[in-house]
């Protein structure tokens, strides 16, 4: 394994992004300029003595580039080669590599409500941004699973983009304005077992609640009421969910 990792780095360092172009755009300092760059058709690039062949995220054949003395080799075909992933942030200009294992994936990027209870009105849904759920000192969260209900149980559906490994939240908040204790049930709804069971008082957070998915590639979150009338305005938070792949 550590030679692994030391033959990754050593890969990635003397690697760029390398764009399937002729004349290609580089950072110099803080500024970017045009330069021209040679598309190298006969250089071969082996790991442990094997030939590579560099796709780029379509599947098609990429070549390396040479410029300045400097062989560029394109990232993500290395990166997918090496059993790494590749993040790219527009925003900020960043490209992120991430082992595939013990890799935390944001549950909203990657998973959607496939189908909502909507008996009184209760439904599910993932939202995003500060100002969409409940916030305190200390802590920021940016996107959640939010199960809102009324007088009658309800639940909702969310389907995974692939199976993952385990499921966890950075905090718990259910949000009512009764004071009293809730009970909800995260099941595998591949499978119709329960992973998460949790009783929450109203208006406190729990923190750091953790649970293994077992393959499920759908997972439904039920909550129960008493059946009492003043239901209206109770949502259980699910914060900052997050996926291990």
């Amino acid at each position: 394994m550590k030679k692994m990792l030391s033959k990754k780095m050593l890969i990635f360092v003397l690697s760029a992004v390398a764009i399937m172009a002729i004349s290609v755009t580089v950072a110099a300092q803080t500024r970017n300029r045009n330069v021209t760059a040679l598309m190298n058709y006969e250089l071969t690039v082996r790991l442990d003595g094997e030939a590579l062949t560099l796709r780029d995220a379509n599947g098609n054949i990429v070549q390396p580039l040479s410029y300045d003395g400097t062989t560029y080799l394109p990232l993500r075909a290395l990166a997918e080669i090496l059993g790494l992933d590749v993040g790219w942030d527009a925003a900020t200009q960043t490209v992120s590599l991430y082992s595939r294992r013990d890799r935390a994936l944001w549950l909203a990027d990657h998973a959607a409500v496939l189908r909502t209870n909507r008996i009184g009105g209760d439904r599910a849904s993932i939202v995003r941004g500060v100002g969409n759920m409940p916030q305190r000192e200390g802590a920021q969260f940016n996107s959640a699973i939010a199960v809102t209900f009324s007088t009658n149980p309800g639940s909702g559906t969310i389907e995974l983009d692939s199976r993952y490994t385990s499921l966890s939240f950075e905090s718990v908040f259910y949000e009512s304005p009764r004071d009293r204790d809730f009970n909800f049930t995260i099941v595998n709804a591949d499978t119709d077992t329960t992973l998460h069971q949790m009783t929450v008082t109203p208006n406190t957070f729990y923190d750091n609640i953790s649970f293994e998915l077992y393959g499920a590639t759908r997972i439904r979150i039920e909550v129960r009421t008493d059946g009492s009338r003043g239901n209206d305005g109770n949502t259980l938070f699910l914060l900052n969910p997050l996926l291990v792949d």
